[in-house]
């Protein structure tokens, strides 16, 4: 993986060859897609184009800064979960453990979800949804200076990620940021 992850003026790039592999999707569906968007991708930096060999033939790829690879994702995956992981990506400030985040991430193929929160050691509550809200706590946990603490989980009822934003809309006035509250949402969840 590193071999694909380079430093380009001062900036880590990833590969489109890495992000392809990663999600399971031909090379060339990944280059339509920069194609595509350019002018988006544009907007986020240069876009570096690099030749290289594979196998028998030589094939174009990019080098993208995190922000772009950001961007990939949220259109390979266009779903809401992945403004969970833009908030986390941007966050860990590393390109490498965005990549690595990825093996873990939940994108919600399961039908079944729970709505969960999770307490850090200063008492502050993130509220989320997940298909499995223990492995997803633990991951979290994995990324935070602060181990967390799964301490409340139900079953969605809505599909996507409607309970999610309802319990957040519902806690709106105890929000620190994004996916986080004081502690006196705890009577608010249900």
């Amino acid at each position: 993986m590193n071999q694909l992850i380079t430093n380009r003026d001062n900036e880590p790039r990833c590969s489109t060859l890495l992000i392809s592999e990663s999600f399971n999707r031909r090379h060339s569906q990944v280059v339509r897609i920069v194609h595509k968007y350019k002018v988006f991708f544009s907007e986020l930096g240069h876009i570096k184009k690099v030749k290289t060999s594979a196998k028998t033939k030589s094939i174009k790829e990019y080098l993208l800064n995190s922000n772009q690879v950001l961007l990939l994702l949220s259109i390979l995956k266009n779903s809401d979960a992945i403004v969970n992981l833009k908030c986390e990506a941007i966050k860990a400030g590393s390109l490498i453990t965005i990549l690595k985040a990825l093996n873990n991430f939940d994108f919600g193929e399961s039908d079944q979800r729970y709505v969960y929160a999770a307490e850090d050691s200063n008492g502050n509550i993130k509220i989320g949804i997940s298909n499995n809200p223990e492995e997803r706590v633990k991951n979290l946990s994995l990324g935070n200076s602060v181990n967390l603490k799964l301490i409340f989980k139900r079953e969605a009822n809505e599909k996507g990620y409607k309970d999610e934003v309802l319990l957040h809309g519902k806690c709106e006035k105890y929000n620190i940021k994004s996916e986080w509250f004081t502690h006196e949402v705890v009577e608010l969840l249900e």
